[in-house]
C-alpha cells in the first residue's frame, strides 16, 4: 500500500505482547509509529492499583479511573502514571506482602517497558 501510496503514516498499534513488537522491527515497520492500544495500556495499571489497594477498594477504583484518563488523556501521561506507580511502591515498602510488593514492581516496570508506545494523547 505504501508503494502506491508513500504519503500515507504507518501506524502500529497491538497489545503489550512482545512477540508482537518483535514482529514490528522489519524495516518496512521503521517509519511507523508504534503504539498500545489503550485497553492493553490500562491492564498493568489496573494490576497495579489491585496489588497496592485490593480488588475490592474505592480508592484503588478511584485512583485508576483518574490515572487511566490521565494515560488516555494528558499529553505526557506516561511519564505521570509511571511516576504515581513509583510512588506506591515506595509507600508499599514493609507495609504489605512480599507478593503484593513484588506484584505491583513487576506491573510498574512492564510499564515502564511499554512507555515509548504509550504517549499517545496530543
Amino acid at each position: 500500500m505504501l508503494v502506491i501510496r508513500p504519503d500515507l503514516e504507518m501506524v502500529a498499534l497491538a497489545d503489550g505482547a512482545e512477540d508482537n513488537w518483535r514482529s514490528c522491527e522489519r524495516p518496512v515497520y521503521d517509519q511507523a509509529t508504534k503504539s498500545v492500544d489503550h485497553g492493553h495500556a490500562s491492564q498493568p495499571l489496573r494490576a497495579a492499583l489491585v496489588a497496592y489497594d485490593g480488588d475490592k477498594s474505592v480508592e484503588g477504583r478511584a485512583a485508576y479511573a483518574r490515572l487511566r484518563l490521565l494515560l488516555r488523556d494528558q499529553p505526557g501521561g506516561a511519564d505521570e502514571v509511571i511516576a504515581a506507580l513509583s510512588r506506591l511502591v515506595r509507600k508499599m515498602r514493609g507495609k504489605r506482602s512480599k507478593r503484593h510488593r513484588k506484584l505491583l514492581n513487576a506491573e510498574r516496570t512492564d510499564f515502564q517497558n511499554q512507555r515509548d508506545r504509550m504517549d499517545d494523547a496530543a
